[in-house]
């Protein structure tokens, strides 16, 4: 952490991550947080629930290689923060609200700008991974990573408001920044992670429709794992260090919030099926009583004056599941 008044704008950008504490800043570097995000969907991936969504959704089995190269698109869901109105608004309390979603999409249909944004980002490596026929498959899966925020994005772009400014200001270099040396580094830096990415060779990435709705999902979810402060702390740091702490944090991580259950898949196998040794296989989070909140929350009682009875219905059994989750289904 700094303070403000030092050199804290040249040692920020190009930031990922900013956190302000009256006086005091800290930052994450972009490319640094783009590894956070990366190295989260890579392990997310390789469970086999998600896993085995991704092979429906692709309509083939997907190789490690097509997993690595979904990983570096996922990578690059943040590079639309290279733009200097983003990077600058942190430091000027009137300057406008840049963001990095508009801001990135509203270049592509400038000509000049949008070469300059293929050149840095090596999009002809990028094409190489879809079907010579289907180049449009690659861009709906980077439109996919770019909606990352939930909102579906398109390259048709706005011309007015932010979009200008992104078009005529916040892509040209400034004081020593260039917004596509920041993109550069992000391509150069995701050949390092995943260099089985970019090797020759391999299959399309899938093109079929209902992919890039499963891919945006995951990214999604990628970025709000790979930006919790707690795992990945606002902090400067190098890119093989940070790459090394992902790869020790991660798994820990998705076994805290219960999404990594491989141990709580094996006690269930190894011991016979009862409720008890399937309530003792659930992770504490999910035991916690829900008394204290109920009490504290008011809610409306709905009745009838003439209320008819409620015909009984089957329950179901919670150990009936269990043989499917032992399967890892």
């Amino acid at each position: 952490m700094q303070n403000l008044s030092d050199n804290s704008k040249s040692e920020c950008i190009f930031w990922g991550k900013f956190q302000r504490d009256g006086q005091f800043v800290s930052c994450l570097s972009l490319v640094a947080h783009c590894i956070d995000v990366a190295i989260v969907f890579r392990t997310l991936v390789t469970l086999p629930g998600i896993r085995r969504a991704f092979h429906h959704a692709a309509g083939r089995t997907l190789t490690d290689v097509d997993l690595d190269r979904l990983a570096v698109l996922a990578y690059f869901h943040d590079l639309g923060k290279s733009n200097l109105g983003f990077q600058f608004k942190v430091f000027d309390p009137g300057a406008p609200k840049a963001g990095h979603i508009q801001e990135l999409i509203a270049i592509i249909g400038d000509e000049y700008l949008s070469a300059r944004l293929s050149d840095a980002l090596d999009i002809e490596t990028l094409l190489g991974w879809s079907a010579p026929e289907l180049p449009e498959a690659l861009e709906s899966l980077l439109l996919a990573s770019w909606s990352h925020h939930g909102r579906p994005v398109n390259n048709a772009g706005e011309m007015g408001g932010r979009s200008y400014l992104a078009r005529h200001q916040w892509w040209d270099a400034n004081d020593g920044w260039n917004p596509f040396d920041s993109v550069r580094q992000l391509s150069d830096t995701a050949k390092i992670i995943f260099p089985n990415a970019f090797g020759l060779g391999g299959q399309p990435l899938p093109s079929s429709p209902r992919f890039p709705h499963v891919f945006a999902g995951l990214v999604m979810l990628s970025d709000w794992l790979g930006s919790h402060p707690h795992y990945f702390p606002i902090q400067q740091t190098g890119t093989a260090e940070r790459l090394v702490k992902d790869r020790e944090i991660i798994p820990r991580m998705l076994k805290n919030i219960g999404l990594e259950v491989h141990n709580h898949r094996q006690t269930i196998v190894q011991a016979p099926i009862t409720f008890k040794t399937v309530l003792d296989s659930i992770p504490a989070l999910y035991k916690q009583p829900c008394t204290p909140l109920i009490l504290k929350t008011r809610l409306p009682v709905l009745s009838s004056p003439n209320p008819k009875p409620v015909p009984a219905r089957p329950r179901p059994r919670l150990t009936g599941s269990v043989p499917f989750f032992q399967q890892g289904r």
